[in-house]
């Protein structure tokens, strides 16, 4: 009996572990063939099936670093999320501190209605937005592209952030307001240092969602501000020269690689932000 036992026990974690060797492989799969594809040269990226073996070379990299526009583009897209991740989270971690210690009348009905216009598709207002931008001189302009991205990113911010204050205990902030604390400095000194987590969760997700949008910034941006993931579409043309598929994974890697180095660094507070609360 202790022998089938053993065994049943082995027999699930092997299969536990192969499907998520399968899982893991799926979601990795398209970022290898991405990082082999800009080292590999043009006779290379058509061959079939793709060789894992073969002579690498830089001229895809040399080509996006020094004979595009890609690294303009690159740099507007930097200032558009962190300007944007800046005006997120202030107005998040204020926003959701109140919904969450403040009374205010139909309180969940309102943190719902936030939380609704974030599920609104973008398509849905492009026309009237674009031209109101054209009538107020927004178009192809930081600032007009920035008001955007914030507000969309807000509403799920305010959400998310408003579920973090919830689990900080209101006797803390209690016993500070007893010793003389005002409630902007509880919030400043205690609530906010204890949400850490929610702000880095809050911060990766807000930037990663500005990086890697492309119908609005498509839309609203021109040469001046073009954001990196519209300035790909320059590597993916129709034409004579064909689709620059090398210079495309280099882009590509480009974009994402920002999010993942901010995420390996931030790992430990995402997970533990994300699981807040799940031992309350």
């Amino acid at each position: 009996m202790n022998k089938t036992k053993i065994f049943s026990v082995l027999t699930g974690k092997v299969a536990l572990f192969f499907c998520l060797f399968l899982i893991s492989a799926f979601a990795l799969l398209p970022i290898l063939y991405t990082v082999l594809a800009s080292f590999k040269t043009r006779v290379d990226l058509f061959t079939f099936p793709p060789a894992l073996i073969f002579k690498p070379t830089l001229d895809h990299w040399t080509a996006v670093l020094t004979a595009s526009d890609f690294l303009l583009y690159y740099k507007n897209s930097l200032v558009i999320s962190i300007v944007t991740v800046a005006i997120v989270i202030l107005v998040a971690s204020l926003a959701g501190y109140s919904l969450a210690r403040f009374t205010i009348k139909r309180k969940e009905d309102l943190a719902f209605w936030m939380l609704s216009q974030s599920m609104m598709p973008a398509v849905a207002i492009i026309l009237p937005l674009y031209v109101l931008f054209s009538r107020w001189r927004l178009l192809d302009t930081f600032r007009g592209i920035i008001l955007v991205y914030s507000a969309f990113n807000i509403p799920f911010a305010v959400w998310l952030m408003r579920s973090f204050f919830n689990d900080i205990p209101v006797d803390v902030e209690e016993a500070a307001l007893v010793d003389g604390c005002s409630r902007l400095g509880v919030f400043w000194r205690i609530s906010l240092p204890l949400v850490k987590p929610g702000l880095i969760a809050c911060t990766i997700y807000t930037f990663v969602m500005c990086i890697n949008e492309f119908f609005l910034a498509f839309v609203l941006t021109g040469m001046r501000v073009r954001p990196a993931a519209v300035g790909v579409v320059g590597f993916l043309p129709t034409g004579v020269r064909g689709t620059l598929y090398g210079q495309a994974a280099v882009a590509a890697l480009l974009i994402m690689s920002p999010a993942v180095i901010f995420f390996y660094f931030a790992q430990k507070y995402l997970i533990s932000g994300l699981t807040m609360g799940a031992v309350r």
